[in-house]
């Protein structure tokens, strides 16, 4: 939660200011924007990201998903959840069971060439690639909630920035979805 001075509609209008819409064109790459934040903000909903540039994107980019509520001082909370995109939470199941089940097709069937003493590239690299593949995605999960609350973080300071907020969370810890 964020708690500002300013009254709602001002908090409104500065996230508006400094919040865009990334259009992508034909070719899947996005127009260049200045704006620090991409997303929509609504009296409803403010749905927010860091704006980064394409190549630097990664499914850990943290979203703040939250509202704008007047508190009796005058001043304003804004209260949500801040972590990765909850619609790619589902890669974290589909995805491995693929891995292991294409890739370890192709690893049993290069062994199994191998071992029948047909030793040629193709099964070598049928054996490498998988293995080498599936390191990689254990390395970016025992990496992931490091980048993941780095990523919080930022987003947080960056909204607290814009707020003239401050950010206060129970336990004094930023919780991850």
């Amino acid at each position: 939660m964020l708690s500002s001075p300013h009254p709602p509609g001002e908090c409104g209008r500065r996230l508006e200011t400094v919040t865009g819409r990334l259009p992508w064109n034909v070719a899947g790459f996005e127009r260049r924007s200045r704006l620090p934040l991409q997303g929509r903000v609504s009296p409803g909903v403010i749905r927010v990201a860091r704006t980064r540039p394409a190549n630097r994107r990664s499914y850990l980019d943290a979203l703040f998903i939250g509202r704008i509520e007047q508190v009796p001082d005058g001043g304003t909370l804004v209260v949500g959840t801040v972590g990765p995109d909850p619609s790619i939470l589902i890669l974290f199941v589909v995805f491995p069971v693929a891995v292991l089940l294409i890739g370890g097709g192709f690893v049993a069937e290069g062994l199994w060439s191998l071992r029948s003493g047909h030793l040629q590239l193709s099964h070598l690299l049928q054996v490498f690639f998988p293995i080498a593949f599936a390191g990689a995605y254990v390395r970016n999960l025992m990496t992931g909630p490091a980048n993941a609350q780095r990523e919080v973080q930022a987003l947080l300071d960056e909204l607290a920035a814009i707020l003239d907020s401050t950010a206060s969370f129970p336990d004094d810890r930023v919780y991850v979805r």
